[in-house]
Parts: structure tokens; C-alpha cells; sequence
């Protein structure tokens, strides 16, 4: 089993349009993130004409809104503004990650002010933190897949996709201010798995410079688990 879908972040029009022709190469399909700048302030304009120069490309898959406003960078206002100005010239789907409230809506959970801004629940569940210890990492995993299927399917979106962690070294987490370890294998593939049959239609892993050859390896062996 390998990739058939990735996540581009906002970059220059030459780094996106490269992206996409590979992407049309390996028959991944994509879905792309514009400045997150122009959500959080408005500026509508220059977002309608970036998704005109790309709605029409082969590749894309849909439209990645933004990385966890419900840490409260974004708010539900700016997000529905944003999706409403896509929704009014394109179709394609519109997704936002969140990553708090267990995936869950309402009090002590993710604002019900922003269900109304996105077609595709998206959910980050970082579960590896020192000092946890990979069994008790792993507890709340299925818990919060069963409540994004239960969260989109009460919302009424097209559907929902989970972000697996896939990256450590130490990097702090700016709310909780605690610190990621890396994932062992046992752990990223029991999260793959239970991902898989909850019923997403989709599974993405998040790493970044804090992720080795020997994370990205385990990703690898965990997607090759059927």
C-alpha cells in the first residue's frame, strides 16, 4: 500500500504548480492550503483568485482551510467568511483540522460557531508525549475516531480524515507545554489500523523537521499493514 493523497501548505505559485504535476505523475491527489494570512484577516479577494488559478488542475482534491482555529487564531466568523467566499465559485471540498475536545462539539469541546466552515472534519491526535507511555498513548485513540465519525456524521459533513503523529525529538506543544517523543512502531500502527476502521476516509501523517529516517521507516511499515 503506498500514498494517494497529500496535504500542500501555501508556497509560491512555483513550488505548488511543481507539487501538483508530480502529484498528477504518481496519481496522488491533493488538497491545498492557501495563505492562512487571508483567512485570519479577511482579505477574500486575493483568496478567490488563488483558488481560480488552481480549481481547474487534475490533482486537487479539495481545499485545506486551516490548521487548528480552535486554539483561537481563527474565529468562526473569519472561517465562515472564507469558506463562503470558496463555496461561492468552486466545489470541491473544504477541509479544517482541529485538534482539540476529543473531536467533540459544544462545552468543553470544539466551538459548534465553526461546524458551519468546512464540508470535511479534519482531527490532529498527537497521542506521543514524554512521559506517557505508549500503552496509555494509545488508550484514547479509538475513542476519538468514534467521536469525529459521530461528529461528522451529527453535522452532516461528507465525511472526516485523521492526522497521525509522525514526528518527536523533544518538540514542545505550545498549549499544553509538554513536550513529543517519537511514535514506536507499536504505536503507529496501532494507530494506523484503528484509524482505518474507524471509518475515515482518509489517514495523513503530520511530521516535520523533528522527523527522522527512522520515524518516517515506521510510517512506512505501518501503511504497509493491510
Amino acid at each position: 500500500m503506498g500514498s494517494n493523497f497529500a496535504l500542500l501548505n501555501y508556497s509560491d505559485d512555483a513550488i505548488m504548480r511543481g507539487f501538483l504535476g508530480e502529484a498528477l505523475r504518481y496519481n496522488i491527489k491533493v488538497m491545498m492550503q492557501p495563505a492562512p494570512n487571508w483567512i485570519k484577516y479577511g482579505q477574500l479577494g486575493q483568496l478567490r483568485a488563488w483558488i481560480r488559478r488552481y480549481q481547474h488542475d487534475p490533482a486537487l482534491w479539495g481545499w485545506y482551510l486551516a490548521d487548528e482555529p480552535d486554539f483561537g487564531h481563527i474565529p468562526p466568523r473569519r472561517l465562515l467568511a472564507a469558506y463562503r467566499a470558496i463555496r461561492a465559485i468552486d466545489d470541491h471540498p473544504v477541509g479544517v483540522v482541529f485538534a482539540s475536545g476529543s473531536c467533540q462539539f459544544g462545552r468543553d469541546g470544539i466551538d459548534p460557531a465553526y461546524a458551519p466552515a468546512f464540508d470535511v472534519l479534519m482531527f490532529d491526535d498527537y497521542q506521543a508525549f514524554v512521559p506517557v507511555s505508549p500503552v496509555d498513548a494509545m488508550k484514547p485513540l479509538k475513542g476519538d475516531f468514534a467521536n469525529c465519525a459521530a461528529s461528522a456524521r451529527r453535522l452532516h459533513k461528507r465525511g472526516f480524515m485523521l492526522v497521525l503523529q509522525a514526528f518527536g525529538k523533544g518538540q514542545i506543544s505550545p498549549g499544553d507545554n509538554v513536550s513529543f517523543r517519537d511514535p514506536n512502531l507499536l504505536e503507529t500502527e496501532y494507530a494506523y489500523r484503528a484509524a482505518r476502521a474507524s471509518g475515515a476516509m482518509g489517514v495523513l501523517w503530520y511530521h516535520d523537521n523533528y522527523a527522522d529516517a527512522a520515524v518516517r521507516a515506521e510510517v512506512r511499515k505501518a501503511m504497509a499493514q493491510r
